[in-house]
């Protein structure tokens, strides 16, 4: 403690001197001696030393001292504490402790202090005890600290390191979505991350020590439980389960991890890992709605390719009526003209006349029937006169074929329809419209409206047909090829159509479409 104060060998010689005992106090007071003491000095009332141990005679003679420091008999010990005192707070300490052990007024005096040599680092304790019956003394005893300290000192370094690590640790599981935690084989919490706080709105300071359910509900621990108690007998356990936010607003998905804690094949407790699978549980579930969406679509296009080809062969076989039953007769009736003109060498020009009047009469005919024709594959009335004209003829016509239904129109007749598919698609919807009605509606009531109407990004075309008729479905799966056609006619310009429909109250088409 003190010996870096003697430069000088009689320094070291006094603080070696510390360090002796006498041999015949050792004998007469070998009760009073702690043996756990290395180097121990037996001391009059005076503080100098009558008696040393072998110890001490030891170590003085292994660090260089004389064959009078190594007997130690006669040195004044106090007396050298007291000189080093002067400069040294250890000193002056050791010196207190001893004079008051010597006095009377304290049975014992323990202190630590070093000792380093130029090579290595030591630490001494010393022990001051009054000598015991009618001889006033004391017992002085400097026993070897140094690999205590050391490995004090060690586990100090340790101790710092392991609270550095777990104060890294912590904050990177605090980091962390997802909820790490720790609960012992009494399901009570030795840890929890700051995730607790987000899915259970519970401050994570305060879990440590709960049961498991105090913190996620008596609910949920029932679900949990088998999964627990599997844990608890060693196997690892993985599981998915909804959990509600704090706020009852929202659900989240997790995927719970628990794993055992074995030491020695006993279970102590299990760790828990929740991370957060929302996001992936709403891409298999938006998956899972696309897979049924394209199946779908798959029937829906299988149903519609063979409606379409139903309709074509249909359409195809009326064409073919039409042309036999009208074009094929007045063709025929032509020739059969025309070769009893050429057969009749007689003929006069009365019979003439008559003959060419029914072959023009024939062929106005097969001019009807292929204009009839030829406006059923695409309304010429479209280009030459526009869409209102071409609505309003095709209104008047159906309502001369169909006069037990009231019709009323609101036509904007200021209304310029200049792109052709527009025209063509609000007049096939109109077709197909007056078809449904007159087919299956059984309606008394009938209004068409076409008018414009200004949106941000430019006209619109409005079109609204209602009848008060049966009513009709209008979903797709019972939707007939007419309503899909004419939606998806009205889709492809940019359009939206919008059918809508109850038992006994009618059905009401709603169309928009850009016209640009």
């Amino acid at each position: 403690m003190w010996a870096g104060k003697f430069p000088d060998p009689r320094g070291i010689e006094a603080l070696v001197a510390v360090w002796l005992a006498g041999r015949r106090y050792l004998r007469n007071n070998a009760s009073v001696i702690d043996p756990s003491c290395d180097s121990i000095a037996v001391l009059d009332e005076h503080g100098v030393i009558v008696s040393v141990n072998p110890v001490w005679q030891a170590f003085a003679g292994s660090n260089g001292g004389s064959a009078a420091l190594a007997s130690g008999v006669g040195i004044d010990y106090l007396g050298a504490v007291r000189r080093a005192a002067a400069g040294d707070s250890l000193a002056a300490a050791a010196l207190q402790g001893s004079e008051d052990v010597l006095a009377g007024r304290q049975a014992t005096f323990i202190l630590e202090y070093p000792c380093h040599s130029p090579d290595c680092e030591r630490w001494f304790e010393l022990h001051a005890t009054p000598l015991l019956g009618e001889v006033r003394g004391m017992v002085v005893g400097h026993r070897d600290i140094t690999a205590r300290k050391l490995a004090l000192r060690a586990l100090e370094q340790c101790t710092v390191e392991l609270r550095h690590n777990e104060r890294d640790l912590t904050a990177l599981l605090n980091s962390v979505s997802s909820m790490i935690g720790y609960w012992d084989r009494n399901l009570r919490n030795r840890f929890a991350n700051h995730a607790y706080r987000d899915w259970f709105g519970v401050d994570p300071a305060a879990i440590p020590g709960k049961h498991i359910r105090e913190v996620i509900g008596e609910e949920r621990f029932r679900l949990n439980r088998p999964y627990i108690e599997a844990a608890l007998a060693g196997t690892a356990q993985q599981f998915e389960r909804a959990i509600p936010s704090p706020d009852g607003r929202s659900v989240r998905y997790a995927l719970a991890r628990y794993t055992p804690d074995l030491v020695d094949g006993e279970v102590q407790g299990f760790f828990v890992e929740v991370v957060d699978v929302t996001s992936i549980k709403h891409s298999e579930q938006a998956l899972q709605r696309a897979q049924q969406a394209t199946q779908a679509l798959l029937y829906e296009n299988t149903r519609l390719v063979r409606q379409l080809l139903a309709v074509q062969e249909r359409e195809r076989t009326d064409l073919a009526r039409e042309l036999h039953d009208e074009l094929s007769q007045h063709l025929t009736a032509i020739r059969a003209f025309a070769g009893a003109i050429q057969r009749d060498e007689a003929a006069d020009r009365a019979r003439s006349r008559a003959a060419a009047q029914a072959i023009e009469d024939c062929a106005r005919a097969i001019y009807e029937v292929s204009h009839r024709l030829m406006e059923g594959l695409h309304p010429n009335i479209l280009d030459a006169a526009g869409i209102v004209e071409a609505i309003a003829t095709l209104l008047q016509t159906w309502q001369r074929q169909h006069p037990e239904i009231a019709c009323r129109l609101s036509l904007d007749h200021q209304l310029v329809c200049d792109a052709a598919q527009v025209r063509v698609a609000v007049y096939r919807v109109v077709q197909e419209c007056l078809s449904n009605v007159a087919r299956h509606a059984h309606a008394s009531r009938l209004r068409l409206l076409l008018a414009r109407r200004q949106a941000a990004d430019g006209e619109r075309l409005l079109l609204i047909i209602r009848d008060d008729g049966v009513g009709m479905e209008v979903d797709a799966q019972h939707a007939g090829f007419g309503l899909l056609g004419m939606r998806e006619r009205i889709l492809s310009l940019g359009g939206s159509l919008k059918m809508s429909s109850v038992r006994g109250s009618g059905t009401r088409v709603r169309v928009i479409l850009p016209n640009g």
